[in-house]
């Protein structure tokens, strides 16, 4: 695989799990859940964006400058706080909706992170 295949295909990655948080904000009738849902789809917005430019990069200049890449999402600590925030407030029918769209995005991060870790090691050189 290229660097440029490498990164078209982590674009690829990252807009599908953007758009599965994406649609669960959408979908999710709790007012926390949709900021939940929209904050990381946000994040993941981000990373398509740092991809893009990294892309722009590579095909402009043939390098890429190692620049990193910082989140948009709140510490682990603000995080608990909101997800149990949410949890106190949500309805049964809202608690399934939020598992099954949660168990969507953690199989998409699974992929991605193993897409990731492969990559790393097939790719050579710097």
């Amino acid at each position: 695989m290229t660097i440029k295949e490498a990164i078209e295909t982590a674009m690829q990655y990252e807009q599908r799990i953007r758009d599965l948080y994406g649609d669960a904000a959408r979908q999710t009738s709790n007012p926390e859940g949709k900021r939940f849902f929209q904050m990381l789809s946000d994040d993941e917005q981000s990373h398509f964006d740092y991809l893009t430019d990294r892309l722009s990069q590579w095909e402009k200049a043939g390098v890429l400058e190692v620049i990193p890449l910082k989140s948009t999402v709140p510490s682990v600590k603000d995080l608990e706080k909101e997800v149990t925030s949410v949890g106190k407030k949500l309805s049964e029918e809202d608690r399934g909706d939020l598992k099954q769209a949660l168990s969507k995005a953690l199989k998409s991060e699974v992929e991605t992170s193993e897409f990731y870790r492969k990559l790393v090691r097939e790719l050579s050189g710097d």
